[in-house]
């Protein structure tokens, strides 16, 4: 008695094909992502400073503890925002990749310090 093969070649392509188009459409509604306009930089959960995430040159903004002490630098460059600089030992938040959609966030824990995009509407420039 022949055995029969459990997949034809056409099964493979067809398996080929949906997870090639299911990969496609993940990229595809990933890159629809609604890139924001307002940074909202809080500090031991209090809002610190909100500025514009747009900016026509290089921005660097010192976030500073209660104390004044400065504990990391935001860096503002082609509508995105990263960490460039911070006192903790771990550097996470250095190493973070750089944020530019509503939602997205940098979280600095040894400081307490978030960075997060938030909206597409006006924008204020506020600290406490």
């Amino acid at each position: 008695m022949k055995r029969k093969k459990k997949f034809s070649v056409v099964d493979i392509v067809i398996v080929a094909v949906v997870l090639i188009t299911a990969f496609s459409a993940l990229i595809f509604i990933n890159s629809l992502g609604n890139a924001g306009n307002k940074v909202e930089i809080s500090v031991d959960g209090e809002v610190y400073k909100t500025v514009t995430l747009k900016t026509d040159k290089k921005k660097e903004i010192e976030i500073k503890d209660k104390n004044g002490k400065v504990t990391n630098i935001l860096v503002l460059e082609n509508d995105t925002a990263y960490i460039k600089w911070a006192s903790c030992k771990n550097q996470d938040c250095v190493k973070h990749n750089s944020i530019s959609k509503i939602d997205e966030s940098i979280i600095c824990l040894p400081n307490k310090v978030e960075v997060r995009i938030i909206s597409n509407s006006g924008v204020e420039d506020a600290a406490w």
